[in-house]
């Protein structure tokens, strides 16, 4: 018997129910001790709440917040050295460029949606109160121009959760930190009961009438009360779905490719399914075999004390979307507990604000001793004495005594109401709870004064160890963005599939940065393959380290050590401009980036998409560009030092030559007689006559030839960078004339060759 959605969404509701109640009843003194911590450290007059309080009811109540100060200082510690997320392949190099993009869109969105404040709200949460959180969801585009349905684009956005510690419940069983083992998950959310009415209730799964209209009513039915007389609590509900799920493998015959088709787990995916088989069917794709894998979904509702309100479905990737953040945590007894730094300095600081109300009050009350008088001494002077506080009268009177007899005499004050003295052990508890205080928070003053002569090492030490009172806070959080990053790859596996669709964002050392993901491309074997895109499966690490400022800070001072310790000149310059590169101030911008494209083109540094295109132009550009005057007169130098080496063999073969000639006419005058030896005589000397001319020509041949004189011939041809004379910064120039004897080695009756300027010296040519 088929399953209404009625009935299948009332299991639903039962089933999230009681699992919220079995985290939320051991768990609920824990999370409230938290929000006690939080309102502890932040809100004015919680540090009196109980019944210390009511003791102090009619007397002065003074707050010395240390507490706050000392969590102040851990948030910032972050804020100094805020975290990021990155990303890169563990064993599969060729998807270096599919990390590189992840990258550059993981932080397109995190500026998208001012991830830093959502991360910064939480570890605050954290570092008070012991646990913090936020949300990964996704939603359209607010500055794409088109409608908004299924085919619009969509951006990955990080949200914060308020009040993470009573409001976020994951699965008791999960036992690790970063709850990547929890099956469900419940976060609250109070709202308003228009704002119940008017969004909830009008969409409500349920009709309206089976909803309860009393607080009681509702009260009775679970430990958590739902329904309040000023909120209404809606339960974000996640629940992890693991199915099988069935799948078919089509090949086309001729060239083996393959196509996997899933056959989802849901009604819209198999309808998808069904279309992308019928597809490669028709193209001539034939099934050649099946399979079945093991399908991990969440799936999201929201629900109140009554029932499920809405169903959303699946949701985008395979993780739930909460990521949690704790402090100090441990599980005893079986119960998850967690607390901040404030949980452990609530007494002493009670204690002290205890002390120092009953030391004001003591002081306050009794600021001078105080003169006992008689009725008769102070009769008609009362005014006088008692305005004295504020007239500060240079002298009081009062009237003399009268005896027994009549006789009047003066007499000073009966006695005097003396000033309490501050008991010893009030003073000495002052000083040992302000020393505890400082213990427990970890606010020793003294690491923030540096002393005269102290050296760069002990100070090193100093802040090392102040940074060792915070690293469980920080570790917690690098847990967290660790955690961030793995939900985020899943996300982004289901969102991001547009083709060609581009990201842009500024890196840490604020350089701007795009990438263009989904890219259809040929791969190595000759088939289209789509690259820089996020796939499931992908070995994935995160890389959490500290904020770029901090990088660079050790950056500077690293550097400024090895530089003078640098004999290579050429490592040193580029250290040096690394330095500046890391360098901030006032009207730096210009020199770093003059330092970044020198390290660019020195191949130090890594180009972006951007650089690599614009150093590309430039090769290209200076590749095509014609040669200027001072190449054309060096390699016209070039020339006519070859020129006169094959003037000196041509004349050395042109002697030899003649030599030989004249041996043959001796040989001819000694055999006029014989006809016969005449004959081969001639044909020897036109045998000669061509040996000697082929080797001119191969001498000739042999000659060098530089790789720029293509355009230096097309340069001078056209007299764009023809050698004329002329005066330079540091030398002369001249027009050398043209050698006669050259002339006369050029065959038939064309000019001779341009000859190249030579440079003139101001000073003596020694030595020539």
């Amino acid at each position: 018997m088929a399953v209404t959605k009625k009935e299948r969404l009332e299991k639903v509701w039962e089933r999230a129910t009681s699992r919220f109640d079995r985290a939320y009843a051991p768990q609920q003194q824990i999370r409230l001790a938290a929000l006690e911590d939080r309102r502890f450290a932040f809100v004015d007059g919680a540090q009196w709440e109980g019944g210390l309080g009511a003791q102090f009811e009619n007397r002065p109540r003074f707050v010395v917040n240390k507490v706050q100060k000392a969590v102040r200082r851990i948030v910032s510690e972050y804020r100094a050295n805020a975290m990021t997320v990155n990303f890169r392949s563990g064993d599969d190099d060729t998807r270096q460029d599919d990390m590189n993009a992840l990258r550059t869109v993981y932080r397109s969105d995190e500026q998208y949606s001012k991830a830093q404040d959502t991360f910064v709200s939480a570890f605050d949460e954290a570092a008070s109160g012991g646990m913090g959180a936020w949300r990964l969801t996704n939603d359209y585009d607010v500055r794409a121009e088109t409608d908004y349905d299924d085919e619009a684009p969509q951006r990955i956005l990080f949200e914060p959760i308020s009040d993470a510690d009573i409001s976020v419940f994951f699965d008791p069983d999960s036992k690790k930190l970063d709850k990547s083992d929890a099956k469900w998950c419940v976060v609250l959310n109070p709202i308003s009961w228009d704002t119940y009415t008017t969004e909830y209730l009008d969409s409500a799964e349920l009709e309206l009438e089976t909803r309860p209209s009393s607080f009681k009513e509702v009260r009775k039915l679970k430990q958590f009360d739902w329904f309040s007389n000023d909120a209404v609590y809606i339960g974000e509900y996640y629940e992890v779905e693991q199915k099988t799920e069935d799948f078919a493998v089509w090949r086309e015959p001729h060239s083996g490719l393959e196509q996997k088709v899933y056959a989802g787990v849901d009604a819209e995916s198999r309808e998808t399914a069904a279309e992308q088989a019928t597809h490669w069917q028709s193209i001539g794709y034939v099934k050649v075999r099946t399979g079945k894998r093991n399908r991990k979904r969440v799936r999201k509702y929201f629900l109140d004390g009554s029932g499920v309100l809405k169903d959303c479905g699946y949701i985008a990737g395979t993780e739930i979307p909460i990521v949690v953040v704790l402090g100090i945590r441990q599980i005893i007894d079986g119960i998850e507990r967690f607390q901040g730094s404030v949980r452990l300095a609530k007494d002493s600081q009670r204690l002290y604000n205890m002390q120092i109300s009953t030391l004001a009050d003591i002081t306050a009350f009794t600021p001078r001793e105080k003169p006992i008088l008689t009725p008769e001494q102070i009769a008609g002077h009362e005014l006088t004495w008692a305005n004295d506080l504020i007239a500060n009268n240079p002298y009081l009177l009062i009237n003399p005594v009268t005896g027994a007899d009549g006789s009047t005499t003066m007499s000073g004050p009966v006695g005097y109401i003396k000033q309490p003295d501050v008991p010893p052990a009030l003073a000495g508890l002052i000083q040992i709870t302000a020393a505890d205080m400082m213990d427990v928070t970890g606010g020793d003053l003294a690491a923030g004064e540096v002393v005269a002569n102290t050296s760069d090492a002990l100070v090193s030490r100093v802040q090392a160890h102040q940074d060792m009172q915070v690293y469980i806070f920080t570790d917690g959080m690098k847990r967290a963005m660790q955690r961030c990053g793995e939900i985020y790859l899943s996300m982004a596996c289901d969102i991001y599939t547009e083709e060609n669709r581009k990201f842009s964002a500024v890196n840490d050392d604020k350089t701007f940065e795009t990438a263009t993901i989904n890219v259809p491309s040929i791969g190595s074997d000759g088939q289209p393959v789509i690259s820089k895109c996020f796939k499931r499966g992908m070995d994935v690490f995160i890389d959490v380290g500290p904020a770029f400022n901090s990088r660079k800070d050790a950056t500077v001072n690293a550097l400024s050590k090895v530089i003078p310790m640098t004999t290579d000149q050429q490592t040193q310059q580029l250290m040096i401009m690394t330095l500046v590169k890391n360098l901030d101030g006032e009207g730096m911008d210009d020199l770093a980036n003059f330092a970044r494209k020198q390290l660019v083109q020195a191949g130090v540094v890594k180009p972006t998409q951007e650089e690599e295109e614009e150093l590309a132009k430039e090769q290209a550009a200076a590749a095509n560009a014609p040669p200027d005057a001072a190449t054309v007169a060096l390699l016209a130098q070039a020339r006519e030092s070859d020129a006169n080496a094959s003037k000196s063999q041509a004349a050395a073969v042109q002697s030899l030559s003649t030599a030989e000639l004249n041996q043959a006419k001796a040989a001819q005058a000694v055999s006029q007689t014989n006809a016969a030896q005449l004959s081969t005589i001639i044909n020897m000397l036109q045998g000669m006559m061509g040996n000697v001319q082929g080797t001119a020509e191969q001498i000739s041949a042999a000659q060098p030839q530089h790789p720029l004189d293509g355009k230096v011939n097309a340069a001078i041809a056209s007299g764009n960078a023809a050698p004329s004379p002329g005066i330079n910064p540091l030398h002369g120039v001249q027009q050398v004339q043209p050698d006669p004897t050259a002339q006369q080695l050029t065959s038939g009756n064309g000019a001779a060759p341009p000859q190249a300027p030579v440079h003139v010296s101001n000073h003596p040519a020694v030595g020539r």
